[in-house]
Formats: structure tokens, sequence, C-alpha cells
């Protein structure tokens, strides 16, 4: 258990040899394919009702990333003076 925000190992959280990048695609491969085939005997019902869902998602997320980021943080990155 840390006792101060500095008291962490490091490596714990930059190790990612755990994580096996080939399996997770797979995994997301079979999600996204699970969904088409269900998507496809789906009354037009549903259908429509997966759609409508889908754009209110993707709307969202894009109003929160509008908030997230401020008008200020559109500067130029390239360069090291940020003020």
């Amino acid at each position: 258990m840390a006792t101060k925000d500095t008291d962490y190992d490091e490596d714990l959280y930059t190790d990612t040899s755990m994580f096996d990048a080939d399996e997770i695609v797979r995994s997301v491969e079979e999600v996204a394919r699970t969904k088409k085939e269900a998507e496809k005997n789906a009354s037009a019902r549903r259908r429509f009702e997966m759609m409508m869902e889908e754009r209110k998602l993707a709307a969202d997320l894009e109003d929160a990333y509008d908030d997230e980021w401020s008008d200020d943080m559109n500067e130029d990155w390239d360069g090291d003076n940020w003020s």
C-alpha cells in the first residue's frame, strides 16, 4: 500500500509484458463479429434502435471531448515556449 503519492512501483504500471496483443485483437474481433451477426438477425425496429444508440453515443463522445479541452489548449506544441 502506498503511503505517499510518489511511493509506488513504477515498473508495475509500465510493464506491458502481461498483455497479449494477439489475444486482445482476437477478442475485440470476436465481439465485433458477434455484434454484426446479432444485428443481421435483429428486427428492423431493433436495428433502427441500435443505429440511434450508436449515433447518440458518438454525439455524447464528441460533446465530452469538446468539454474536456478548452480553446487555450490549441497552441503550437512544436516550440519549447508554451506561454
